[in-house]
Order: C-alpha cells, then sequence, then structure tokens
C-alpha cells in the first residue's frame, strides 16, 4: 500500500507511515483503491471494444414501400376472394351431384330394383336396401356400381368403413353387403 501523504510504499494494514510518521486512515487501503482502479480499466475495455464489435441492427434487406405493402394485402384479398368462389363453386357442384344421386336412387325405387331403401343409420345400427327382381339378373360389375351409388347416397362421399346390408325384397334375407373398404360381397 502507498501512504497517502508522502507517496511512499508502506505495508499493508500499517496505522503510521514509516517514512514520514504520518496517521494512515483507517478506511484508507491501497487494495481498495487498486480494485477500483482496475475496475474502472474493465469498464473502459469493454466500452471501447463494444464500439468496435457492434455491428448494428441485422440487415433485414429492403423495405417494402407503403405502395408495395397496399399491393400484396390487395393480392392477398383478391386470392381470398378467389378461393372463397372456387369454395362456393364446389359447394354448388356438390349439391347437384348429390341431387342427381338422389334421383338415380328415386329411379331405382321407381323401376323396382329395390324396393325399399332403409338409409337413415341414425334409426338403426344396420343400413339395409331390399334388392328388388330385377336387380339379381345383371352383372356383378352393373350391381357394384348401382350399390355403390346407394351407398354414398346413405353414408356421403368420405365414408369407406361402413356395412351396407342386401336383402331380397321377396324373402327378406340376406343377400350380401357392400362397404366402400371391400366393395359388393354377395352370397
Amino acid at each position: 500500500m502507498v501512504c497517502p501523504s508522502c507517496k511512499f510504499e508502506i505495508p499493508d494494514g500499517a496505522r503510521v507511515c514509516g517514512h514520514c510518521r504520518s496517521k494512515v486512515p483507517q478506511d484508507y487501503s491501497g487494495a481498495a483503491y487498486r480494485a477500483l482502479a482496475l475496475f474502472i480499466g474493465f469498464l473502459f475495455f469493454v466500452g471501447v471494444a463494444s464500439l468496435f464489435m457492434d455491428d448494428g441492427p441485422p440487415d433485414l434487406g429492403p423495405q417494402p414501400t407503403p405502395e408495395q405493402i397496399v399491393a400484396q394485402a390487395a393480392a392477398q384479398q383478391r386470392q381470398a376472394e378467389a378461393r372463397r368462389a372456387a369454395q362456393a363453386e364446389a359447394n354448388q357442384q356438390n349439391a347437384a351431384v348429390a341431387a342427381d344421386r338422389k334421383a338415380f336412387v328415386q329411379s331405382l325405387l321407381d323401376e323396382g330394383i329395390f324396393s325399399k331403401v332403409d338409409c337413415d343409420p341414425s334409426l338403426s345400427a344396420d343400413v339395409w336396401i331390399r334388392a328388388g327382381s330385377s336387380f339379381w339378373p345383371g352383372d356383378f360389375e352393373d350391381k357394384q356400381r348401382v350399390v355403390s351409388v346407394v351407398y354414398v347416397d346413405c353414408f356421403g362421399p368420405d365414408e369407406r368403413a361402413k356395412p351396407l346390408y342386401l336383402r331380397h325384397a321377396a324373402t327378406g334375407k340376406e343377400a350380401g353387403t357392400f362397404s366402400g373398404v371391400w366393395g359388393l360381397k354377395l352370397e
């Protein structure tokens, strides 16, 4: 430690300077002043270093002008309107297809190919169609196509696993099943 009066080196913790005989204050400590000087030097170093290391905010590239932002928003709105219009058109087409399907099923009933179609799966666990005598003489592929239309009419176009049971209209006996997964199976 250094004497505060004469600036000669004195032992740490000395109460009197051995050179000038002046009293050294109790709270005076050369180590504390050296630590303070080191701390101030460290702060100075960090400050100078940060001046050279700071690159500023990252470059985000050219920013759009307000006109470009407005044009982009208008384009997004046009795209959203086009999607809504396409969805509305698809809904109309689906409704038309469903109406055609219902009309076809009704024509099957009118022609006696099916005598009854129980298509409300909420009323019972099983959904049945009763096939009339004019259904049985046709070839297998025609039967499968006809039953698949009735199946979609009963369950909707997305269902594939639920079974649709066929019965003979005259006897009431089970004659086969159909599902979107397995197709038509006749007994």
